[in-house]
């Protein structure tokens, strides 16, 4: 006797899992146990010049050995070949989903917060995929806590940016907020270390956070000539604050 056919509401739902900032051990409880039970795990990955491909989140599951197929979800680096290339990758998570087998999809971080997810929860959703998220430890995060310093307290805010385009739009959320935290700042790369030197403000920066090659510093000096990567960080706190207990 044939099964009945599962509508989409029915069939196993779509999980995706955040991977935190790039150390395995800061991959959460839920996270691992959901991709223990994974049968095949997508992950996106960075299409180069030359035709290769990397991924720091393949690096992070390839830390836990996991039993699940591992696939990439190649995306370029052109903005303008970003729409094709997000309607690929749901074209390859669909075609698992529709073989009701347990699908997961991770991202670096948080899977709500600047990830390549976002734009897949999209489609998915549009196609009435039921779909289960696990959160992750954002990079942030992880600075706040390597620079000892509480980003928010009581009644301050926090404005996180991301590709500012200049000095001047940065200098603007910082009069506005207790704290900023701006993401991939590597587009003003070479304005950062004399603002830095000259911002009344305490900051902290680093660069590809929890991995091996992690950097960190709160001395512009330390960033006279240093070209930013594309994982790279600045949160600036409170005027007000006590920094005395920042690493060093």
């Amino acid at each position: 006797m044939n099964k009945p056919l599962l509508t989409r509401a029915q069939r196993i739902p779509l999980t995706a899992v955040g991977l935190g900032p790039g150390d395995p051990d800061l991959l959460t409880l839920k996270g691992l146990k959901t991709l223990q039970k994974a049968q095949v795990i997508f992950y996106p990955a960075t299409l180069s010049k030359d035709g290769s491909f990397h991924s720091y989140a393949l690096r992070i599951l390839e830390a836990h050995s996991f039993k699940a197929r591992l696939s990439p979800l190649i995306f370029s680096m052109q903005t303008s070949q970003r729409t094709k290339d997000y309607d690929s990758a749901w074209l390859q998570i669909k075609k698992e989903l529709d073989k009701d087998i347990a699908v997961c999809v991770v991202s670096e971080g948080d899977l709500m917060l600047y990830s390549t997810f976002g734009n897949l929860l999209s489609r998915a959703k549009a196609a009435n995929y039921p779909c289960n998220l696990v959160p992750g430890i954002t990079s942030w995060l992880h600075a706040g806590a390597l620079a000892q310093n509480p980003l928010v307290q009581e009644q301050e805010s926090l404005y996180i940016i991301a590709a500012p385009n200049s000095i001047d739009e940065v200098n603007r959320k910082l009069a506005a907020h207790s704290c900023v935290v701006v993401m991939k700042p590597a587009r003003l790369n070479h304005a950062w270390s004399d603002h830095l030197a000259a911002c009344d403000r305490p900051f902290f920066y680093i660069e590809h956070a929890g991995m091996p090659e992690q950097f960190f510093t709160h001395d512009a000096g330390d960033l006279k000539n240093r070209t930013m990567p594309y994982f790279s960080l600045l949160i600036f706190f409170p005027t007000k604050r006590n920094t005395e207990n920042q690493l060093k």
